[in-house]
């Protein structure tokens, strides 16, 4: 269906990328909805992360995914172990409360949490 341009995984299957890419053709973006395994994903022909680790740390997820992009898989890897302590650490509890916590210490939002509806 031509509406559709990509798809979210957030599987944790990080061989779906070079399983799915004859099926769905080079234009069509494949992105890991799984932060933990977003080089991986990526190393297997993946396009991108929807991250929530990249709210916290920008710069290091974008570095990163250009190591990835430009092949340099040693640079990516070394740059995942940070990322992925921070991954730990931001889904230890339910989402979203570890991500705003994260975001009020970076003097991005208040560290009032509300209650849900």
């Amino acid at each position: 269906m031509s509406q559709f341009i990509g798809l979210k995984d957030a599987t944790g299957d990080v061989t779906r990328p070079a399983r799915l890419r004859s099926r769905v053709g080079p234009d069509f973006r494949l992105l890991s909805g799984d932060d933990a395994t977003a080089v991986a994903f990526l190393a297997q022909g993946g396009n991108g992360c929807i991250s929530v680790t990249s709210n916290v740390a920008p710069g290091l997820c974008r570095t990163m995914f250009l190591a990835c992009k430009q092949g340099q898989m040693a640079k990516a890897q070394r740059l995942g172990d940070p990322i992925a302590q921070l991954t730990y650490a931001l889904f230890r509890e339910p989402n979203p409360v570890p991500l705003k916590y994260a975001l009020s210490l970076l003097g991005l939002m208040s560290p009032k949490v509300r209650l849900p509806w």
